[in-house]
């Protein structure tokens, strides 16, 4: 699994952001108050990440703090709502306010989030509301920011998970990942990795 990514902020867009490690540039989709918090171009930045695994596919989510990166990932247990609609909700809400909004269920709040409607609202109030507890409600981005420096010293994913990630932006299923990565090691780099596995492919 791949915790966080900690590198060079290459390229920023709308919906995403590319850090660079290593010669490779890994492509991750954030919410949008995660991209206001992260550094500008050029910048070193810590993202913590989601690593989404389906049988065709690797997508990787990314966060500026652990603690939208928690709750994203309880936001998508809940029957019908899948990544798409828990971004949309931290690109609208930082976590205390979701908290908040969930344990008051308040679902008209929560249902003003584009794409969101009130019976999906009310499934994540019933879902969610006995779950949330202290954790976010209250936190703010002092909390956020001393979560960020503290792990951002605590080193890079290893190199496997990275080349996995990089092999499925380069069009590559996750079951050919893990089996052009069947022999790999966690000595060598990400480029060595990924280019013995693009060569073993063809």
């Amino acid at each position: 699994m791949i915790d966080r990514l900690s590198g060079v902020v290459v390229r920023k867009y709308p919906n995403s952001v590319v850090i660079g490690i290593g010669g490779v540039g890994f492509r991750v989709e954030v919410p949008a108050l995660s991209m206001r918090d992260l550094p500008g171009e050029g910048q070193e930045a810590t993202v913590f990440t989601y690593l989404n695994v389906k049988e065709d596919a690797l997508h990787l989510y990314g966060f500026a703090g652990e603690d939208e990166r928690s709750l994203f990932s309880l936001l998508i247990t809940v029957t019908k709502v899948g990544p798409k609609l828990a971004l949309a909700l931290l690109s609208n809400y930082r976590p205390a306010e979701i908290a908040r909004a969930l344990a008051a269920e308040d679902a008209r709040t929560l249902s003003a989030v584009p794409g969101l409607g009130k019976k999906t609202a009310e499934r994540l109030i019933l879902e969610l509301k006995d779950k949330v507890g202290d954790r976010w409600i209250g936190e703010d981005a002092d909390s956020r920011d001393g979560a960020s420096d503290e792990t951002a010293s605590s080193g890079e994913p290893d190199t496997i998970s990275l080349a996995r990630a990089a092999l499925a932006e380069l069009g590559m299923s996750a079951a050919e990942a893990e089996h052009a990565l069947r022999n790999a090691s966690v000595d060598d780099t990400v480029q060595t990795l990924v280019r013995r596995a693009l060569t073993r492919r063809s």
